[in-house]
């Protein structure tokens, strides 16, 4: 049983970490690479990644990769913190505190739709990461769609490394507001605003961390879902690396109510399954991830039929 699940939180830059070490009375650990440090009695280690993508990518998958056994991922919270800019349309006010409800990587045109676990009075709003600093380009959005429109340069990255590793239900993003591209915000600034959203994103890490503990499926499905992604991954010939992706995305669709069972069992009947080697194992697996991504079950899937 999860009881006390760890929150790994992943800021860019040591002034946006830095009030979240003094609250939490956090101790810098002994990873040389990067700047971690850890809560002496509470579950929680924050690490500096470095600005950009490149360096959030990399250190993102380090941490992940030191997890001592395969075991310890499905107790893992990955959160992403730290500040952002937004767009002028509409409106999202400075050291206001958002939780992204969508992630998208510019290079890469991906999106990844977090799975937001707690209800939360915190905003909403979508993401978009980029390689270079935002600076003032509108993305367009649906105009019956008011959600603020943010721009960073990690968190696409993080969500992309920690997707190697963890469900959807495991990545969260929250940011806060420190410009709208006109002009970057210096260290101090940025210190001084993440102390301003602090008590809220203190309150939601503790919220957090109590939903992921008491979900039902963290005990009750645990052996099902082994079970399961033990016969997915050998009928997938799948590489070691393959059968950790294999289990976090059976746990996501465990928890999600996907008809996983249904699923695997339609890729018998059409003859799919057992695959004839590795990379066909691949192709299905990206399958299964793209359909958890989208939220949308297959018509074939529906007990009447679907639409």
């Amino acid at each position: 049983m999860i009881s006390n699940p760890i929150i790994l939180l992943f800021c860019a830059l040591y002034p946006e970490a830095s009030p979240l070490v003094e609250h939490y009375r956090m101790k810098r650990t002994g990873l040389r690479a990067y700047q971690q440090f850890r809560a002496e009695d509470l579950p929680l280690v924050v690490t500096v990644t470095g600005a950009g993508p490149i360096q959030a990518a990399a250190c993102t998958g380090a941490v992940l990769e030191k997890l001592e056994a395969e075991a310890a991922y499905p107790q893992v919270l990955l959160v992403n913190f730290g500040s952002c800019a937004a767009e002028p349309d509409p409106p999202a006010p400075a050291d206001s505190l958002y939780l992204c409800r969508k992630v998208t990587s510019a290079w890469s045109g991906r999106s990844f739709y977090p799975d937001l676990m707690t209800s939360s009075c915190l905003p909403e709003a979508d993401l978009v990461t980029s390689s270079s600093v935002y600076r003032g380009s509108v993305s367009g959005g649906c105009a019956q769609d008011r959600a603020a429109r943010l721009h960073d340069m990690e968190a696409g990255a993080i969500a992309e490394a920690g997707g190697h590793y963890l469900g959807p239900h495991q990545m969260q993003f929250l940011k806060y507001v420190s410009d709208y591209g006109e002009q970057l915000p210096d260290k101090s600034k940025l210190k001084r605003q993440a102390e301003a959203v602090l008590p809220a994103a203190a309150e939601y890490l503790a919220q957090l961390q109590h939903s992921f503990a008491d979900h039902p499926g963290n005990a009750a499905a645990e052996e099902e879902i082994r079970y399961i992604s033990d016969i997915l991954a050998d009928s997938l010939l799948t590489s070691a690396a393959m059968r950790v992706q294999c289990q976090q995305l059976v746990r996501y669709a465990v928890l999600a109510d996907f008809p996983v069972q249904a699923w695997i069992r339609s890729l018998r009947e059409s003859g799919r399954l057992p695959v004839p080697d590795r990379r066909s194992g691949k192709k299905i697996l990206d399958e299964l991830q793209n359909t958890l991504t989208t939220g949308t079950i297959p018509a074939y899937l529906c007990g009447g039929g679907g639409s």
